[in-house]
């Protein structure tokens, strides 16, 4: 299944990578935290700020995908209630609402779903 899909599998000490990326995404939440009002968004936040504190070998870079996709669920039915639509339950379901109603651009569709798959990627190669 994984060589159908294209999934590849890197061995490597990637250490540095995954602490400057923690540090960068810890500071950019703590931003965010400041100024977000929204309840289930200051939660996924507030989670993902969490995961990003843990040892360095307690989280992994496919946990990073997780995270990401964690990010943009929370966002894309955050703009779906700030627009006047009805979030769904599902993700996928929200971003496509959002891009039927013209209200995010194509890039910004793309970017959603790109973090979508990213976190469902990850769950299999975490299983991996």
């Amino acid at each position: 299944m994984d060589e159908a899909l294209g999934r590849t599998f890197a061995d490597g000490d990637y250490g540095a990578a995954t602490a400057e990326l923690r540090s960068r995404l810890r500071e950019r939440i703590d931003e965010l935290l400041a100024t977000e009002s929204d309840a289930g968004l200051r939660v996924v936040l507030a989670d993902v700020r969490a995961a990003t504190a843990k040892p360095e070998a307690d989280l992994s870079i496919q946990q990073f995908g997780l995270l990401g996709r964690m990010i943009a669920e929370a966002m894309a039915g955050r703009l779906c209630h700030d627009l006047g639509l009805t979030p769904g339950a599902s993700a996928f379901g929200n971003i496509e609402k959002l891009q039927a109603q013209g209200s995010i651009s194509k890039w910004i569709h793309s970017y959603l779903h790109r973090l979508r798959i990213l976190g469902n990627e990850s769950v299999h190669i975490i299983e991996n």
